[in-house]
């Protein structure tokens, strides 16, 4: 599920998308894009959560850990452009100013 208003696109086969590549998506339970579109957050089962410059190009992409949760992130969303908000399966809310 991504957080914020659903978004579609219409493209032709081949149409070279700017997605976030990984290895593995098992684990990710949340993402969101920045107002700005300039960054991802993206929420993890194992109460992790990885800020991601966009676009995102490579599978070895650097990204930013935001530490501290010890349950599932359950939803995460950026308020503005520089605070992000997260909220954890055992009901803690978290907020991170970027």
């Amino acid at each position: 599920m991504i957080a914020g208003s659903p978004k579609t696109s219409q493209c032709q086969i081949g149409y070279n998308l700017h997605t976030l590549r990984t290895r593995d998506f098992s684990g990710i339970t949340m993402i969101s894009r920045s107002p700005s579109k300039n960054r991802l957050v993206v929420g993890r089962d194992n109460g992790s959560i990885r800020l991601y410059s966009c676009p995102v190009q490579s599978i070895t992409a650097g990204f930013h850990a935001l530490t501290g949760h010890t349950h599932a992130i359950s939803a995460v969303t950026f308020v503005g452009s520089d605070l992000i908000t997260a909220a954890v399966a055992d009901g803690s809310l978290f907020q991170w100013q970027l």
